[in-house]
C-alpha cells in the first residue's frame, strides 16, 4: 500500500488526475470520486498502524490542495478529516508532524479565502477546523520535541483560521489559546514564527 500512496499523493499534484481523483461533480456517465477518495484517505488516517501511511496520506490531502478540484473536496466535510489530520500532531515522528500541519495550512487558506470570497457563508468549517488543532494540542506541556517546520505551519493554520473573525477569536481565546501560544513561542526558534504566536496572542487579547 505504502508504494501504492506514494504515487497517488504525487499524481494529485497533476492537473488533470487531480480533478479525475478529487472532483465532487459526475462527468457524464462517469461517478464523481472525491467523496470516495476523501472517504479513504480519512480512513487510511483512521485505521493505518504504520506511520509511513499516515505520512503519506497526510502529503496526499496537502498535495490536493494544489488544484480547485481537490481544494473542493477538502472543504466538503471539514469537521470529519481535519480532526483525524489533527490527531497526528499527538505523533512524535517528525515527518509526520510535518505533514500533518502542512495538510492543515492548507486547509486554513482554502477555508479563509473562500470566506472572503463569500463563497462559505457560514463560520462552521473554520470554527470546526480551529477546534480540532486545538483540542489535539491543548494538553502538549512542552513543544519542545517538535518540528521547527511543523511548528510554523502550525501557527501558520492557526492564525489564518482566526484571521479577521471575532467568533473564530472568541473560539480560541475561549480554549486557552493564549497558554498553547506562550508554550509554543518558547520552543519555536525562528523569529518569524515568534512573530506569529505574538500576533495570535493580540488578536486574543484584543477580546
Amino acid at each position: 500500500m505504502i508504494p501504492v500512496m506514494d504515487v497517488f499523493r504525487l499524481a494529485l499534484l497533476n492537473r488533470t488526475l487531480n480533478r479525475i481523483y478529487c472532483s465532487l461533480d459526475a462527468e457524464g456517465e462517469k461517478s464523481p470520486r472525491g467523496l470516495e477518495t476523501m472517504q479513504r484517505l480519512t480512513n487510511f488516517l483512521i485505521s493505518a498502524n504504520s506511520d509511513p501511511l499516515r505520512i503519506l496520506t497526510c502529503r496526499a490531502l496537502a498535495n490536493s490542495a494544489m488544484h480547485q478540484w481537490g481544494r473542493l473536496m477538502l472543504i466538503n466535510d471539514v469537521n470529519t478529516t481535519v480532526k483525524y489530520v489533527a490527531a497526528q500532531l499527538n505523533s512524535a515522528k517528525h515527518a509526520l508532524q510535518l505533514a500533518a500541519t502542512t495538510a492543515l495550512a492548507n486547509w486554513a487558506l482554502i477555508l479563509l479565502r473562500h470566506t472572503e470570497s463569500g463563497k462559505v457563508a457560514e463560520l462552521g468549517p473554520r470554527e470546526d477546523a480551529l477546534r480540532a488543532i486545538i483540542q489535539a494540542i491543548e494538553n502538549v506541556v512542552s513543544f519542545g520535541d517538535f518540528n521547527q517546520i511543523a511548528l510554523i505551519r502550525l501557527l501558520q493554520a492557526i492564525v489564518t483560521l482566526m484571521w479577521g473573525d471575532v467568533a473564530v477569536i472568541q473560539l480560541a481565546k475561549g480554549r486557552d489559546i493564549i497558554g498553547i501560544m506562550n508554550r509554543i513561542k518558547d520552543a519555536v526558534v525562528d523569529e518569524s514564527g515568534k512573530a506569529i504566536a505574538r500576533d495570535i496572542t493580540e488578536m486574543a487579547y484584543s477580546l
